[in-house]
């Protein structure tokens, strides 16, 4: 099971979306990095950064600008992942859809059942 826990809000007119979860691998995060900037980005809106991180530091990194992503990945087991994305002409509501739809992404492709938990919601996959 995967929990994932978000915030949402909108600052000085840019979405702002985090989230963290735990996950048996990095190996599908950057893909879902590369996915949810394809939807914002087909959405018309504009990608500020699109940032992943790991714990334990030196998992993986991550970091996207617009479609083009650069990705250094070193597969590690047990970690905690997490990403931030900052996008404008986007609403805050929206953009966490798309933060979902990557971390839907990213757990289906591991096989995993998942339970998205926000503030906002509880959703089951």
């Amino acid at each position: 099971m995967l929990t994932v826990h978000m915030h949402v809000n909108d600052h000085e007119g840019a979405a702002v979306v985090s989230a963290d979860y735990s996950a048996e691998t990095v190996r599908d995060f950057a893909g879902a990095l590369y996915i949810l900037a394809q939807q914002i980005e087909a959405d018309g809106a504009i990608i500020g950064h699109i940032k992943g991180f790991t714990e334990p530091s030196g998992a993986a990194a991550f970091s996207i600008t617009d479609v083009s992503s650069g990705v250094s990945v070193i597969y590690k087991t047990d970690v905690k992942l997490g990403l931030t994305a900052i996008c404008y002409n986007i609403t805050p509501e929206t953009l966490a859809e798309y933060v979902l739809d990557a971390i839907r992404s990213a757990a289906c492709n591991q096989a995993l059942e998942a339970e998205l938990c926000s503030e906002n919601h509880t959703e089951n996959i």
